[in-house]
């Protein structure tokens, strides 16, 4: 009886093994290959019926059951899987290796499409694994978002973080196909879930596009503090309130102003209407101001024959130039400048230790540029205007310290190459009290008062900041002009100088790439 048992025995593992040997044989075996383009199905159609279909990665293909003798296969993203297909009649399984690549006519549909839209660019479409690698220059960065919506429009980008939720614990699919249910579609999870259609995705990454064109911008800036108590006071009061009076300000020694019909809006329906100038003055009138450092004012009437220019001097109190700096950056890098200091503050913690902090003040300016095409700019200007005052301070550690003022503004904008804008409306206004006595008798008590005069006084000064962007690229050696005192004799000797009149000179040579040119 024990023999028998363990014939038996041995018996059964020879099937077992002999099973297991088979399955091996048949994992072990080449693959047949399978290529689909990116976004289109192909039809499988089999001898015997079919009961089971597997694919490896979901997010690759898509297998879909259209009989039991028929399998569609769509390509979802680009990539390498498998798919596995089990028939009912006990034939072994068939393996099959899935590879999805995008069509290359599509792609060449898709760059002669950028060529068409984007005539300045030259960009290249190259597959790369499940991502598509955009290569080439642009010349401005809306090109650059013009290309990127282009390739979007025919191919839809992987959102790896949504793909990673939906698709976690399920990157295989596995299709049981009735016995009955021809056409229809039966998964592990949800009936007909895989009838619904798919969109087929792509990672558009455009790192290897480079910005080609000078995209170094230049910035002039010029802040100035004007005076409106001194416009007043020369009896200009009437331009704040009238409308019919338009001003101008120059700082270029000169002015100029052009002359003709001014449009305005209805406020009540929005129609345009216009409005001519009641003035024999036509034609662009330029007037040259005598003072090369004054701010100069252009006042014109709109109604009448009234055009005035005012230099109003800068050592007369009227105006001040605080700052005129010019910075370069690159675009989309920010530039700081600075002038002014720093105020030291004591503080005291919760322990009790003082320490010593600084607070800055004085001109700083920010400035990040965008070049957008080739001869358009997006500035991102901050300029600030601070400084101490003692009106405001108050006492640390039993120290003074100063309060500070401050007046800044952050705006974006939008020029051409050479274009100016006037940042202004940043109002300051200061009063303080005089005292005008006569000696001896006003400091005589009670009758004092009769020779005493008390004068309140008020300032008012506007902050004006006028902005002037270029588009610039570094200066070659030999582009450099000479700078003053470069052709002067550098080593003469009494033999040259006096006698051969011919004096030696040395030029001076200019290390690496200096200036900058618009």
């Amino acid at each position: 009886m024990k023999r028998i048992l363990r014939i038996s025995l041995i018996a059964g593992l020879f099937v077992s093994n002999f099973t297991y040997a088979s399955s091996i044989s048949f994992l072990t075996k080449s693959p047949e290959e399978l290529n689909i383009y990116l976004g289109k199905t192909f039809l499988i159609t089999f001898d015997c019926p079919i009961a089971k279909v597997c694919v490896g990665d979901s997010k690759i293909a898509l297998a879909r059951a259209l009989s039991e003798k028929e399998i569609l296969i769509k390509g979802r993203s680009p990539g390498i899987s498998n798919l596995i297909i089990w028939y009912k009649d006990k034939k072994p399984p068939s393996l099959y290796n899935i590879k999805v690549e995008i069509d290359p006519a599509q792609i060449k549909e898709v760059e002669s499409l950028i060529k068409k839209l984007v005539p300045e660019s030259h960009v290249q479409l190259i597959p790369a694994g499940s991502e598509l690698l955009l290569e080439g220059y642009v010349t401005s960065i809306e090109d650059m978002h013009r290309v990127v919506q282009i390739v979007g429009a025919y191919f839809e980008e992987t959102d790896k973080k949504q793909d990673s939720e939906e698709e976690k614990g399920k990157s295989s699919t596995t299709i049981n196909i009735s016995a009955g249910g021809e056409g229809r579609v039966w998964t592990e999870s949800a009936e007909g879930q895989l009838e619904e259609n798919v969109n087929c995705t792509v990672a558009i990454r455009n790192n290897l596009v480079v910005l080609k064109g000078y995209f170094q911008v230049q910035l002039d800036v010029k802040i100035a503090e004007v005076s409106r108590s001194g416009i007043k006071k020369m009896g200009l009061n009437f331009l704040n309130n009238s409308k019919w009076w338009s001003i101008g300000i120059s700082d270029m020694g000169g002015a100029s102003a052009e002359l003709g019909t001014r449009k305005y809006y209805m406020k009540a329906t929005g129609t345009p209407s216009s409005y001519s100038m009641d003035s024999t003055v036509t034609g662009q009138l330029s007037i040259a101001s005598p003072f090369g450092d004054a701010i100069n004012v252009l006042v014109h009437s709109l109604k009448g024959d009234s055009l005035a220019i005012l230099s109003l001097l800068k050592g007369q109190g009227l105006a001040r130039l605080l700052a005129s700096p010019t910075l370069i950056a690159m675009s989309g890098q920010q530039a700081t400048f600075t002038v002014g200091g720093e105020i030291p503050v004591p503080v005291t913690d919760k322990d009790g230790n003082t320490t010593i902090q600084y607070k800055e003040y004085g001109i700083i300016l920010r400035f990040t540029p965008y070049v957008i095409r080739k001869d358009t700019i997006t500035l991102v200007v901050e300029p600030e205007v601070s400084g101490p005052d003692w009106g405001l301070g108050t006492a640390s550690g039993g120290v003074a310290v100063p309060g500070i003022t401050t007046r800044k503004v952050k705006t974006t904008l939008q020029l051409k190459d050479g274009q100016t804008f006037v940042i202004a409306g940043l109002l300051k206004e200061k009063s303080h009290m005089s005292t005008r006595k006569v000696p001896l008798l006003g400091d005589v008590p009670l009758v004092g008062t009769l020779f005493t005069q008390k004068e309140f006084q008020s300032e008012e000064t506007e902050l004006v900041v006028v902005v002037t962007p270029h588009l610039v690229r570094p200066l070659n050696p030999q582009e450099v002009s000479e700078l003053p005192g470069d052709l002067i004799p550098q080593d003469v000797n009494d033999l040259s100088f006096f006698l051969m009149n011919t004096p030696e000179i040395e030029v001076p040579k200019y290390l690496g790439e200096i200036g900058f040119s618009r």
